[in-house]
């Protein structure tokens, strides 16, 4: 099992019309939005953060580049990397968020139908800055937002990027995100049995503390987490101590 000094949080920001907002199992019209300003959430992360994962949620709904002013916003206040998502549908929209300063862009909806896309982006950035999403319903792929379902194993998506030579992936169980219900550890410790060297993100249906722990326990490098925070289930505080464990 990971040490907590090796295991990584990833607080969320979700992006919609420049505002943050949580989904509810991605559904575009189940939003919640968050009033504090940029400067105030990501301040409160400095404490316990490894990096803040940020996702333009228009961005994958249109495949285009939305939100940037507000990623400039988020970019001028934070201290910490900044891992990105949400359209990155071409080597030029990864271009422009990591020029702009962005860490590491996430890539999801290409990975599956477009994976000369991944090798282009490693060709002119290396692997480290890529990370590749797999958004998971009932074991099976989703793209476009989370709005395009196929018939491909999350497994099998796995093995076929980890050949291409990629190491870092998230995986989010979309049934979970954003119900605080807890995570699907069992998928998470499937994934890292499979396929230990990858550096594996678990998302979707963080509620407290307990569950972050019950994810490390399940072999994955780290946790991305939002609604839980926001609504209070999980403090800084916690979050600071367990960071230092």
């Amino acid at each position: 099992m990971n040490s907590s000094h090796n295991f990584s949080l990833w607080p969320a920001i979700d992006l919609m019309d420049g505002k943050p907002v949580r989904l509810f199992r991605g559904a575009f019209d189940n939003k919640t939005e968050y009033d504090a300003p940029f400067n105030d959430i990501v301040s409160s992360f400095h404490a316990f953060a490894t990096g803040i994962h940020v996702i333009d949620l228009d961005g994958a709904r249109d495949g285009q580049i939305r939100n940037i002013d507000a990623v400039k916003a988020i970019l001028e206040k934070s201290r910490l990397p900044i891992q990105l998502g949400g359209g990155i549908r071409s080597v030029n929209n990864a271009r422009k968020w990591l020029d702009l300063g962005v860490q590491r862009v996430i890539i999801g909806t290409k990975a599956l139908s477009n994976p000369e896309l991944l090798h282009q982006c490693a060709g002119i950035y290396g692997t480290s800055r890529i990370v590749i999403s797999a958004d998971v319903l009932d074991g099976k792929i989703m793209t476009e937002g989370w709005l395009k379902s196929h018939n491909v194993d999350v497994f099998a998506f796995l093995r076929a990027r980890i050949d291409d030579g990629f190491e870092n992936f998230m995986v989010t169980d979309i049934s979970r995100d954003g119900t605080l219900e807890g995570a699907s550890t069992e998928l998470y410790r499937e994934l890292a049995r499979n396929y230990p060297k990858i550096d594996l993100l678990a998302a979707g249906g963080v509620g407290s503390l307990a569950d972050i722990k019950a994810i490390q326990a399940a072999g994955a490098s780290g946790a991305i987490f939002g609604k839980a925070y926001y609504e209070g289930r999980v403090s800084a505080d916690e979050l600071e101590a367990f960071s230092k464990c």
